[in-house]
């Protein structure tokens, strides 16, 4: 697996790898035409080849008139639990579905011409139909022939920028030449700038949706390589920042006792100190969201695992939830820390009254008044006014077949 090196000459490992490893000339770089000495290099390498960049697509990034070709790539994404796919009972083959919209109050089956849209304002309904909300959504440009663009509005100090304005995953922007040339020099020399100031550029990004504009900042990322070769690409990260409508001012519910206490004892330094003592205590200095797996995707594998396999209940893999806060090893290892926090501040939690059942159970009385509804519905023919559910139980005691939509119920009733 691995080359023995001779002096002064250079080893070529797109050769040595070239059934095991195939190099695309988009990807390559110096670090990656250096020759493995570990075989953790060469298992990076794989894992690099296994996952390869996927540029989610290209935006035209504008300075003032300089028009400039960027990509932009994701370096985080969400991993969820598969949803399951029906499949046909006999064959394994898949199904579609298909769905009608129904009036509610007439069950008539209603086409795309005859939906509206309602937005609530200011409590009360306002209707549009889908040409207007389309005239709405739509943001008008000054290059309609672009997909997406970035406009930099500005520059500021990179000191203005918060952790908590980071309100969703940042992307990658890197330079694409083949979509506008020479775009690699010019964002190159950005980078090296806003480096040399401390400073990050401010955009306005619309995507290919022309939907509503979002305020976002570049930070810039120079490149380098580390101990193994491996290059950190040069580019932006690009953070989405929050309008003034995004943020919020929670009220904060301080308990009673706790006011109480905080009132007594205005500037008491030593309940301060004791506050920071248990915060030093269990600060997280180290924390790596590396080391915590996501507990539901982990019990689901496990559980898909064990169905494959017939496992029984006991036999099945555990997965232990990292985040589940350990109270017994908090109590062993600062108890006398917890101890004065606890004569500091007094107060006990008061009970949390349990939630109510999202469905209750209807009282007899209401059950006797709808069962006498329906008789009195049925005595009548007024077969249209009884629910799909109540009408099948109905077709039950007389035979008929049950399938079909609610007209269909109806006229096979009136043909009986």
């Amino acid at each position: 697996m691995f080359p023995l090196p001779l002096p002064d000459v250079i080893f070529d490992v797109r050769t040595f790898y070239a059934e095991l490893v195939a190099f695309d000339s988009e990807e390559l770089n110096a670090g990656m035409l250096d020759v493995s000495q570990k075989i953790q290099d060469l298992s990076r390498r794989l894992r690099a080849k296994e996952f390869k960049k996927r540029r989610l697509g290209r935006i035209i990034m504008k300075i003032q008139n300089m028009r400039l070709g960027v990509g932009c790539y994701s370096l985080v994404n969400k991993a969820k639990v598969p949803y399951g796919k029906k499949l046909e009972g006999k064959g394994n083959k898949p199904v579609s579905s298909t769905g009608h919209y129904r009036c509610e109050g007439s069950s008539e089956t209603l086409f795309p011409n005859q939906i509206g849209t309602c937005v609530k304002v200011a409590g009360e309904k306002v209707l549009l139909s889908a040409q207007e909300m389309k005239v709405i959504k739509d943001q008008k440009v000054d290059d309609p022939s672009d997909n997406a663009v970035m406009h930099v509005i500005g520059f500021r100090d990179r000191s203005k920028l918060k952790t908590y304005h980071n309100i969703r995953t940042s992307y990658f922007i890197g330079a694409d030449d083949e979509h506008v040339l020479n775009s690699s020099q010019v964002l190159d020399a950005l980078i090296v700038t806003l480096l040399e100031k401390d400073q990050m550029a401010v955009v306005r990004l619309l995507g290919h949706s022309r939907g509503t504009g979002r305020l976002c900042v570049l930070l810039p990322q120079q490149e380098h390589f580390d101990e193994d070769h491996f290059q950190t690409p040069p580019g932006f990260h690009l953070i989405f920042l929050p309008y003034a409508d995004d943020i919020r001012q929670p009220e904060i519910k301080i308990h009673r006792e706790f006011k109480q206490s905080q009132a007594a004892s205005q500037g008491d330094k030593d309940q301060l100190a004791r506050a920071k003592l248990l915060v030093q205590a269990l600060s997280q200095d180290q924390l790596d969201p590396r080391q915590f797996e996501d507990f539901q995707l982990q019990n689901f594998y496990s559980k898909l695992q064990a169905v494959a396999l017939n496992e029984k209940s006991h036999q099945m893999q555990t997965v232990q939830d990292l985040l589940q806060p350990d109270t017994e090893g908090m109590r062993t290892h600062f108890s006398q820390i917890l101890d004065l926090f606890h004569q500091a501040f007094p107060w006990k939690a008061e009970p949390v009254a349990p939630p109510k059942p999202y469905r209750q159970d209807k009282p007899v009385k209401k059950v006797q008044k709808e069962k006498e509804s329906l008789e009195s519905l049925i005595r009548q023919g007024k077969y249209s006014q009884m629910k799909v559910a109540e009408l099948r139980v109905y077709m039950r005691t007389l035979g008929l077949p049950i399938d079909g939509l609610k007209d269909e119920l109806v006229q096979r009733v009136l043909e009986r």
